[in-house]
């Protein structure tokens, strides 16, 4: 074919089609096009796979993945009622504002009745090194990309929940925040966790006092009524208005004044004993609202952890315990550390030079 913008001929029979037609001298642009156009394609396909849908209802899917440790693990675990798949990976920006709130919940939820995995997927990273890094105490899969078309997941974050039968009850909608996801969550499972007898009398909040007045008969009532207050809890959790509200930064508080608070290490003995803030207290997260009753009511308490996750969840047990002199530190120990070695490299700075005799 003639090239009308040369005066040659093409053996090209799309040439007049071509995106560089008519250019000439231009010809370089064309494998750097190309690429742009193959970039694009690609990225495109990382940041928007199509997401298969898979219908609610029943699957006989089983498997088997290694944890971040190299040992086996088995799905489902069917001793439990409740089944949780969080799908996520290191380099995901959704997943670093997930996981703040994917472990608040696993933290609020009976581990006896609920499994619930983080699973990595995609990612050539640490996990484990990840998990440490942020203090994350959920169990965690690795090579999830392995399972994931199970499920028709072709990227990360996915959440699915499941009932006793590996129905599926909830999966993430394109759209939601991480936080109304996690508030799903938790609405689905304490939902499940409740006794059918409590579902039936008290369906909203109102409905706790109902179910209270109606089983108070029999000590059975009790129980119901206590499962349904901590459904309740459980649900109202991420309804808490702003989860830093109670957080004190350590620039807040001057260093003289540091001894009028008490200050609770939540992180593990072993964390403690490599270090923590002078004159804290140790008591491991778990064991807080159990000891609840050695903490003051007169003295200002701030609760720390590595990064401030736990230590967000063992404030919220003593606030529901009627402790209103609570706070957290945010940041939590390692944030303390960069400040103190802070501090001290603006005293050396800022020490005067003796003079010379």
């Amino acid at each position: 074919m003639l090239n009308p913008a040369t005066g040659t001929h093409s053996l090209d029979p799309f040439h007049r089609f071509h995106p560089f037609h008519g250019i000439g001298q231009a010809r370089w642009l064309e494998p750097i096009g190309l690429a742009v156009v193959i970039g694009i394609l690609a990225f495109g396909l990382c940041l928007n796979p199509v997401q298969a849908a898979v219908p609610n209802g029943s699957t006989d899917k089983t498997w088997q993945l290694d944890d971040a440790w190299g040992q086996p693990y088995a799905f489902p675990d069917t001793d439990k009622q409740v089944h949780v798949l969080v799908f996520w990976a290191s380099w995901c920006p959704y997943c670093h504002k997930l996981m703040p709130e994917v472990e608040a919940l696993y933290q609020q939820l009976p581990q006896e009745k609920v499994e619930f995995l983080a699973i990595n997927a995609w990612d050539s990273a640490d996990p484990e090194a990840f998990m440490m890094e942020h203090d994350y105490q959920f169990p965690v899969l690795v090579h999830g990309e392995t399972i994931a078309p199970l499920y028709g997941i072709k990227a990360v974050p996915e959440v699915l929940v499941f009932d006793q039968d590996i129905n599926i009850v909830y999966r993430r909608r394109t759209g939601q925040s991480a936080r109304e996801v996690a508030s799903a969550m938790a609405e689905k499972i304490s939902a499940m966790l409740q006794p059918k007898s409590v579902q039936a009398v008290a369906p909203a909040k109102t409905g706790v006092s109902q179910s209270s007045a109606s089983l108070t008969e029999d000590k059975s009532g009790e129980d119901d009524q206590e499962a349904a207050t901590m459904a309740e809890v459980l649900s109202d959790f991420y309804a808490f208005a702003e989860p830093q509200g109670n957080a004190i930064a350590i620039q807040q508080i001057p260093v003289q004044e540091r001894d009028h608070y008490l200050w609770l290490d939540t992180r593990s003995a072993e964390k403690y004993r490599q270090g923590h803030i002078p004159g804290a207290v140790h008591m491991e997260w778990r064991e807080v609202y159990d000891r609840r009753g050695e903490l003051p009511h007169d003295r200002e308490i701030i609760l720390y952890c590595s990064g401030g996750v736990v230590a967000a969840q063992a404030m919220m047990g003593l606030k529901l315990a009627g402790f209103d002199n609570v706070h957290t530190l945010a940041g939590g120990y390692r944030r303390f550390v960069e400040y103190e070695q802070q501090r001290q490299q603006k005293k050396k700075r800022g020490k005067p030079q003796s003079s010379p005799k």
